[in-house]
Formats: structure tokens, sequence, C-alpha cells
């Protein structure tokens, strides 16, 4: 789950950027079979919202 933020430490944000917005893509779904395996409590799900960079003032995110 950390892996993608190492781009941040390497001073390459928007790799980081890409590689989150790949994730939430290709293992994220709005269906029930939407999210693989086991939630554990929500921390697959709050890694999805957290993951999500804001665009601020609009009513979504990037």
């Amino acid at each position: 789950m950390n892996a993608p933020y190492i781009y941040e430490w390497l001073g390459e944000p928007a790799k980081t950027t890409q590689v989150l917005d790949r994730i939430a893509d290709e293992l994220y779904d709005d269906t029930p079979g939407g999210l693989e395996g086991n939630d554990d409590l929500g921390a697959l799900s709050s890694y999805y919202v957290w993951g999500r960079s804001a665009c601020t003032g609009h009513l979504r995110h990037r």
C-alpha cells in the first residue's frame, strides 16, 4: 500500500498520481464485486478515498 508513495520521496509526485490513478481504475469499481478480497474493516476503502487527489473548487476528485 505504501509503494506508490515512494515517488513522492524521490521528488516525482506526478508519478505518484499516475500510479494511484491506475490502482483506482483497475482495482476498484462501483459494483458489488468492485472491491476484491477482504475489506479489512474499511482499510482498502479508505486507501481509495485518501489516495485520490482532491480538485479544489470541483465536486469531484482528480
